[in-house]
């Protein structure tokens, strides 16, 4: 089956997922909505760097809803931008009859992280069109729940479920993420937006672990939350501009879960724009990594890397198109990736190449 696909925004993460959508067989690109009306009318393909694709993009939200589609890959900034407005966008869709998978706004990876008029409307909006809506992305999502839950498939005992988020920032090229956002360049006593992480329960890491209370059965009778930073002791030059020597450099948030006063699970999340501030914690190339302390204890390390683009951006796209046949095949609703039939993704070349 081929399944007609549109294509919501075409920034870091969307065109990631439009190039993918027009080189996989199992899709067909029908149209693509686009916030910059200078890229309106020009076609998908020219926007994706890729072959012309036959279809055009638009900045027009109801040329787009009255697109014949399967699906649209929903790839707005929701957690650093408009999360209001991406509801809006995502109903609209959906009461369209258009089933959406989307990577703009965390909570939406699990219903019960969204806040409960902003979860009946996104419900009466899959009844209304009879369609589907699946909220993903790596972090928070794959890494932070998926690839552990698979891991804890050959667990006996689990004692603590630990995974590690390092992130080398240094060539990050927004200022709004590295340093309106996540505090890169700040005094280290001023408080950054990311600092305001303090109730996990309506926070882009509750649906993580809610996933894991639906996989594993444990429940949390407590979070607690640590925000560290460290400085840089020189001026650094990064693609958007300097930050000073004495400022952040170094951003560490541990979310701790804990059940009968024991800590079960724990995500340790390190932001760097230098390796030499704070040696003391990872640093190096980023990537996650799990450990699960028990019997067996379970350990394992996730790489992202590609040639064509940043490889988390790239995972970040494909958790969302490789969703797209169990997205289409489910029932009508919100589903959480454990209610979605189990599906893989990528495609193999040789395999679709004609004989």
């Amino acid at each position: 089956m081929v399944y007609n696909v549109v294509q919501w925004a075409t920034g870091n993460v969307g065109v990631q997922s439009l190039r993918a959508l027009l080189a996989d067989p199992r899709f067909a690109v029908v149209g693509g909505y686009v916030y910059d009306p200078d890229k309106a009318g020009k076609d998908l393909g020219e926007l994706a760097g890729v072959e012309l694709a036959g279809a055009t993009a638009t900045n027009s939200i109801d040329e787009i809803r009255t697109i014949d589609a399967d699906c649209v890959v929903y790839n707005a900034l929701g957690d650093s931008g408009d999360a209001a407005q991406c509801l809006e966008d995502i109903c609209g869709l959906l009461e369209s009859g258009k089933n959406v998978v989307s990577t703009a706004v965390s909570t939406h990876i699990h219903p019960e992280a969204i806040k409960p008029d902003e979860r009946e409307r996104l419900e009466k909006a899959c009844s209304t069109g009879q369609a589907t809506f699946h909220g993903t992305g790596v972090n928070p999502g794959f890494a932070f729940d998926a690839f552990p839950i698979a891991l804890t498939s050959v667990a006996r005992r689990i004692d603590r479920l630990r995974v590690l988020e390092l992130v080398d920032m240094s060539d990050y090229t927004s200022a709004s993420i590295v340093s309106e956002l996540i505090g890169m360049g700040l005094s280290p006593d001023t408080v950054a937006p990311m600092e305001h992480l303090t109730d996990l329960r309506w926070s882009n890491y509750f649906p993580c672990v809610q996933l894991l209370t639906d996989a594993l059965g444990v429940t949390y009778d407590e979070f607690v939350i640590h925000h560290t930073r460290a400085v840089t002791d020189v001026a650094i030059d990064l693609p958007w501009g300097r930050i000073g020597a004495g400022t952040v450099a170094v951003r560490r948030i541990v979310i701790e879960a804990l059940t009968a006063g024991s800590t079960t699970v724990e995500y340790e999340l390190i932001w760097r724009v230098s390796n030499d501030a704070a040696p003391e914690w990872p640093s190096g190339k980023a990537h996650y990594a799990i450990t699960i302390t028990g019997d067996p204890t379970l350990t394992c390390r996730l790489d992202i890397d590609s040639d064509t683009g940043r490889g988390t951006s790239i995972a970040t796209a494909m958790s969302a198109v490789n969703a797209i046949p169990a997205v289409c095949a489910a029932s009508p609703g919100i589903k959480t990736r454990l209610e979605l039939t189990n599906f893989g993704g990528g495609y193999f070349p040789a395999a679709a190449a004609p004989a």
